[in-house]
């Protein structure tokens, strides 16, 4: 009889570990792995947010000044948030480098992140040039 109430103990503290390692992944992937997206109104009325490392985030609104974090689509329909830091591309140090990289049509790709500007959840391709 012993060994039964022992196994019992075994079993339902187990079942208890188990229990809390799925509350823990579900609580981990519902605060850190969502995307927040204000709404145009919200950042009208009170500005774009920030994140914890102080970067702004949002859509990027006619007549206001530019997010850190722009929202976009990526590939596969991904929506996030590109750097512009990162998709600014590359400053031309001579009027000649200018011209050329004004004719340039090479496609490159910049991470697309949740708003807290670390996590990567997809790419964005940018064309620089691309006819419209």
């Amino acid at each position: 009889m012993p060994k039964l109430i022992k196994n019992k103990r075994v079993l339902v503290f187990l079942l208890i570990i188990f229990i809390l390692i799925i509350v823990v992944i579900y609580c981990y992937r519902t605060t850190n792995n969502e995307l927040i997206v204000p709404t145009e109104e919200e950042v009208v009325l009170n500005g774009y947010p920030e994140n914890e490392n102080g970067e702004t985030y949002g859509p990027a609104i006619e007549n206001m000044f530019t997010p850190d974090l722009m929202l976009a689509i990526g590939e596969d329909n991904i929506q996030g948030y590109v750097k512009l830091s990162e998709s600014a591309g590359k400053v031309a140090e001579s009027p000649e480098e200018a011209e050329a990289l004004n004719k340039s049509t090479k496609a490159y790709s910049v991470p697309l992140y949740l708003q807290d500007g670390k996590t990567v959840i997809g790419k964005f391709i940018l064309v620089p040039n691309a006819k419209r």
